[in-house]
């Protein structure tokens, strides 16, 4: 199965999953604004961030991503924010390294309270005040990204609500890959190409089947799980073929057996018409065995069009 790609800024979905966030950030990517990305991990925020930045007039400066959850909350001032001594803008951490760029702040709630405040004054005046209360300017694009429970940590008094207030302006969402299916087989497609390319294997196109198998897996790892997934199905193929269920592992729950629910009890009923020789009731008949009342059973075999007389003919 061969994928056809629709890409805008290199990121897959444009046109379909991802269509409403083009449009967004189109709509934001002029301004200078923070912009929060609301999505789950492993969903792409960091390929929209990108998007963002290139499409902004700061495309030509640095970007810079930082896990604001990967550093103690100890050091993250002195990380963000650089030396409290600062005299100039080139010590004062990752938004000195930003200038004109862009900064995105990945899980922004994991950000300590001393942080938070510097960050809002940031915001707020585009300066940094340093420790000898000489305020130092600040030229970065900020954006952000936020967990679920961003309201009960602003509830229990965890998370500034005025920051809050700043950085909820102009917001994102980014859905999850299970309601991107449409996008799943040139995701995958464009994943098992470039892990084949990495490991020096010729690359395997999905076939349809393939593609069944991985719109059928709930993916709670999102875009990442993705990734991940089809660089092993490259590997435990060898270059030969893709084993997408392999891959998967205990993930994988194969419905391509699951038949209709009149189906399947059609096919019962007629097992135990035939055991019963088309008895339908009476000791040892089909309703009997059923535990249901015969009136009950005719009426089913009546809808599923099973005619009893049948199963008496085969015993003859």
């Amino acid at each position: 199965m061969s994928a056809n790609v629709n890409t805008v800024n290199n990121i897959i979905g444009a046109n379909l999953g991802l269509k409403s966030v083009l449009d967004k950030i189109h709509e934001y990517a002029h301004l200078d604004q923070p912009i929060t990305l609301l999505a789950e991990n492993g969903a792409g925020k960091e390929a929209i961030a990108r998007a963002i930045h290139k499409a902004s007039k700061r495309s030509s400066a640095t970007f810079i991503r930082v896990n604001c959850a990967s550093v103690p909350k100890s050091l993250q001032w002195e990380y963000l924010f650089g030396d409290k001594n600062a005299q100039s803008r080139e010590n004062v951490g990752w938004f000195g390294k930003a200038h004109r760029g862009t900064l995105l702040l990945d899980e922004v709630g994991s950000l300590s309270k001393a942080s938070q405040s510097s960050l809002l004054e940031v915001i707020s005046n585009g300066t940094l005040t340093n420790k000898s209360d000489k305020p130092v300017s600040i030229d970065v694009r900020l954006l952000v990204s936020v967990s679920d429970n961003i309201q009960e940590m602003i509830s229990k008094d965890l998370f500034l609500s005025e920051l809050w207030e700043r950085l909820s302006v102009f917001t994102i969402e980014i859905p999850p890959l299970r309601k991107r299916l449409g996008d799943i087989a040139d995701l995958a497609d464009y994943f098992a190409k470039r892990a084949a390319e990495r490991l020096g294997f010729y690359p395997r196109s999905l076939s349809e089947f393939d593609v069944k198998i991985l719109k059928s897996y709930r993916w709670p790892g999102n875009v990442r799980e993705l990734a991940s997934v089809m660089e092993r199905a490259v590997i435990l193929g060898e270059g030969k073929t893709l084993k997408i269920k392999e891959a998967l592992g205990g993930g994988f729950e194969d419905i391509s057996e699951i038949k209709p629910l009149d189906t399947v009890i059609k096919n019962h009923i007629e097992k135990v018409l035939r055991h019963c020789k088309g008895k339908v009731e009476g000791r040892n008949g089909a309703a009997h065995l059923l535990q249901i009342n015969p009136n009950t059973l005719r009426g089913k075999m009546k809808k599923l069009n099973i005619d009893p007389n049948e199963f008496r003919e085969e015993n003859k």
